[in-house]
């Protein structure tokens, strides 16, 4: 398996990738509440370098990243260092109880996992 996003990749989408999960955050905020969800634990899958769990976090929920990438992670865990972030399969992903799983961008269409 090739490693996902290194260094270099994992700025690069960061820094020029970022707008789908802010606008995939305000989305999951705006019907979190919807339905009356202030608090509570939101798992992002495949988070990359944390935009949507920043957001998420902002708004006073907690978060649990998961991510194939080390170097995503990395730049996760600066953006939101009350976060939890771990490196793992989308696909396998033990899930918590929570309010909310999200699951943006590309995540699913890579083949990094085996």
């Amino acid at each position: 398996m090739d490693e996902p996003y290194r260094e270099d990749l994992a700025f690069v989408h960061d820094s020029g990738f970022t707008g789908l999960a802010e606008a995939a955050a305000v989305a999951l905020l705006d019907e979190l509440g919807r339905d009356g969800v202030t608090r509570g634990l939101v798992v992002d899958l495949g988070c990359g370098s944390g935009v949507l769990a920043q957001r998420v976090a902002a708004a006073g929920f907690d978060v649990l990243g998961i991510d194939l990438s080390p170097a995503q992670l990395a730049l996760a865990r600066r953006r939101v260092p009350a976060g939890v972030f771990r490196v793992g399969s989308l696909l396998f992903a033990e899930l918590p109880p929570c309010v909310a799983v999200a699951a943006v961008g590309e995540g699913f269409n890579y083949l990094f996992d085996e």
